[in-house]
């Protein structure tokens, strides 16, 4: 069935459809950005309060196609820079809802207002691209040496500024300083490698977020049927093993404990059926490469294997989720196999260090064993970030927050540019093109109200950030417009301290900024969004067929 009317009918709806999403989006915006709290009724009450807003849009259970693509849309942006998800919303609605009193009336074709906001967004990323600052004021050349680049104290400086703009607004901001530290280091171990699952963030439960902390290596929980002084012994048992075999001249294995190695693989033991044929196959290939852990997705193991490798002081950890079985295997520099029969000394890694770290309360019902492991071979040890606070819930949002920041992070060194945060940027670009309409002369009258539309939709991210603030926002943009109207390149990054209200430089006074790319995504996304759904005007329906019924004898 297809749904049509006169005119612009449907594309009126097609944008009022969006309204529930806006206004569950717009007081979420900003370091001042309300909470929502999502519950749960389908049988297990669970709920999550958040104001982050992939988090909101992933929840949210919505039926009209509009928003549902609007929703898949925006979740690119959070794929692709790990922030401005909220903002991309926000935009696109208030690009299509500006739009309305010129669809109503017909005074304006859509295709005119889509070809209006294409010519905007060009002239706002050539002007982006002119605004924007070096994240560090080197040559290319430096920039490019990782030492010099890593070792520099303003580069390190900005990246700091950049974590402080991203988790202002979000649930660790309440601990700004402690976690910005704990993404910048996490992330300065990457150096250049743009693969975050490199970094490892686990949740233990905690009475306070201060005591979460950055530790080398991987870290694995240890079973409950285990206990320290077990670990130990079998630790001391495997290097004693070792210590005898290279006694005996067999060769020096590698790695910084008594030569032991690491595996990791798709090994599926609890799969094997002749187990008494393969257990001894098995721990032949164990011992004849010194591998004293394990890892793979087995999640239960047969006794006589289980028997074999407690014999022999080799510890099995079961990792399920395929990615993390990969990073584990990155973060030890090993080869991930798939098969028993695939192991050799080509697979595996040496280990440099294999201890034990007890995380909790220092109460015995609290506390948690977990091992440490780290790669022999990495110069710099690749960290696992341990995120402490009170629940399950609360945990997961903390680890999508601090993803969020390490992609920031990592945009912004794989894109090394930045520009003024807190939405003066919106503003500055919102005076640039109204400069640049004032000089199209010849340009088409409607393409001219199309592009003011996307003029006026710009004000939209500024309003509203001051909005959740508390203060008067109509007479603060108005005082900022002023100011840039001035033109003189001095006010370009005037924004609005939200914690006082003031106007200040937000890049030279504040230190707020926020890498170039992010904003480019946003306007780009915001932008097609708007132009895909200007170009509906006719929903297909495709209705379930009926289910052919025999006759009746």
């Amino acid at each position: 069935m297809i749904n049509s009317n006169d005119k612009n009918t449907n594309i009126i709806n097609n944008i009022n459809s969006l309204e529930s999403l806006y206004y569950s989006l717009k007081t979420t915006l900003g370091p001042y950005g309300s909470d929502k709290l999502i519950v749960d009724q389908r049988g297990t009450g669970d709920y999550i309060v958040t104001n982050d807003g992939a988090t909101i849009l992933e929840h949210l259970e919505i039926k009209h196609p509009i928003p549902r693509l609007l929703i898949e849309l925006s979740k690119a942006q959070d794929r692709t820079i790990g922030d401005g998800t909220t903002s991309v919303v926000l935009l696109t609605c208030s690009l299509l809802r500006n739009c309305l009193k010129y669809l109503s009336d017909s005074s304006i074709h859509p295709i005119t207002i889509v070809d209006g906001f294409q010519l905007s967004l060009d002239q706002c990323l050539k002007e982006i691209e002119k605004i924007q600052l070096p994240i560090i004021t080197t040559t290319k050349q430096q920039r490019d040496d990782l030492d010099h680049k890593y070792n520099n104290t303003e580069f390190i400086e900005k990246l700091y500024q950049i974590a402080s703009t991203s988790l202002s607004s979000k649930i660790l901001g309440k601990y700004l300083k402690h976690f910005i530290k704990l993404g910048v280091e996490s992330i300065i171990r990457l150096k250049d490698n743009k693969n975050l699952d490199l970094v490892r963030v686990i949740a233990v439960n905690g009475p306070t977020m201060l005591d979460s902390e950055l530790l080398d290596g991987v870290l694995m929980e240890i079973p409950s049927g285990w206990n320290k002084s077990q670990i130990l012994d079998r630790l001391l048992q495997r290097q004693q093993q070792q210590q005898q075999k290279e006694g005996e001249g067999e060769g020096e294995g590698e790695g910084g404990v008594g030569g032991s190695r690491v595996l990791v693989g798709k090994l599926q033991l609890q799969n094997i059926k002749d187990v008494s044929v393969v257990v001894n196959r098995f721990k032949e290939l164990l011992l004849t490469n010194d591998i004293s852990v394990v890892f793979s997705d087995s999640g239960y193991l047969p006794p006589p294997i289980e028997s074999m490798m407690q014999d022999n002081g080799i510890f099995h950890f079961n990792v399920q989720d395929d990615r993390d079985l990969s990073t584990i295997a990155l973060n030890l520099g090993c080869k991930l196999v798939n098969s028993l029969y695939s192991i050799n000394s080509q697979v595996v890694s040496g280990l440099k260090k294999i201890t034990t770290v007890v995380i909790g309360d220092n109460t015995t019902t609290t506390n948690k064993l977990f091992m440490q492991i780290q790669n022999a071979t990495n110069e710099i040890s690749l960290p696992t970030i341990i995120i402490r606070s009170p629940t399950d819930t609360i945990s997961q949002e903390c680890i999508r927050s601090f993803r969020d920041m390490l992609s920031i992070l990592s945009s912004s060194i794989n894109n090394p540019f930045i520009i003024g945060g807190g939405g003066c940027i919106y503003l500055y670009l919102m005076n640039q093109l109204k400069n640049w309409l004032n000089e199209q002369v010849d340009m088409n009258q409607k393409i001219k109200l199309s592009i003011q539309i996307f003029i006026d939709s710009l004000e939209s991210i500024p309003f509203i950030l001051i909005q959740n603030a508390g203060y008067d926002n109509i007479e603060l943009i108005s005082k900022l417009k002023d100011l840039h109207r001035l033109d003189d390149g001095i006010n370009k990054w005037k924004g609005i301290n939200l914690d006082n209200g003031e106007i200040v430089d937000m890049v030279n006074q504040l230190k707020v900024v926020e890498p170039s790319c992010l904003l480019v995504n946003i306007l780009t996304l915001a932008t097609r969004a708007s132009q895909m759904i200007l170009r509906i005007n006719n929903m297909v329906i495709n209705e379930p067929r009926e289910r052919f019924k025999p006759p009746s004898v």
